[in-house]
């Protein structure tokens, strides 16, 4: 699965077709997205707020395939972030509202040029974006804990950097301590 960007199905060859002909609606539960904080990446589960279903704009396409077979493929198709999502990244995944889903398939009737004013942020208050644990990383993990809520320790701090010693006054009298005794050599 590929992502395309909203701004440029029209003008990209590999997708002005399928934007014509072929959208698609993508169903999900929600998306994963990561903030870079310094070397780390803190992922987050966005998802909506009301717990429904979400549906991804989206293209297909059937590629032939040298050896004769068919290739189904699919892109999502990403707009700018929202402020919910801003923070963290600053795409996201296209969400068309279900009173737009009969626009958005009309392949045959409503014009590209149409069907790609759909291609909006969705508004804010849909989504909520929760941090989750670094266990989403590995495909190895498939379970419904990845959606669980991780509180986030606050980024190490670098060490303070040690006070510089204030230089002492030396004693009129000198080392020897004697305060009314000045030292000759």
């Amino acid at each position: 699965m590929l992502n395309a960007r909203a701004e440029t199905l029209e003008e990209k060859p590999s997708f002005r077709a399928a934007v014509r002909h072929r959208r698609c609606l993508i169903p999900a539960n929600g998306f994963y997205e990561w903030q870079r904080k310094g070397a780390a990446k803190q992922p987050y589960w966005i998802a909506p707020a009301d717990g429904r279903l979400l549906a991804f704009a989206g293209l297909w396409e059937t590629y032939s395939h040298p050896d004769g077979g068919d290739i189904d493929t699919a892109a999502v198709i990403t707009v700018e972030a929202n402020n919910t999502v801003k923070p963290i990244h600053h795409r996201m995944p296209a969400i068309i509202p279900q009173e737009h889903f009969n626009d958005w398939l009309s392949n045959g009737t409503v014009m590209s040029r149409d069907a790609v004013k759909l291609l909006q942020p969705v508004d804010e208050g849909i989504l909520i974006a929760t941090p989750v644990s670094t266990r989403v990383n590995s495909v190895a993990n498939d379970d419904p804990s990845l959606w669980d809520r991780e509180v986030i320790a606050a980024p190490p701090q670098p060490p303070k950097p040690a006070a510089k010693p204030k230089p002492r006054k030396k004693a009129v009298g000198g080392s020897s301590g004697n305060s009314g005794q000045l030292d000759l050599f």
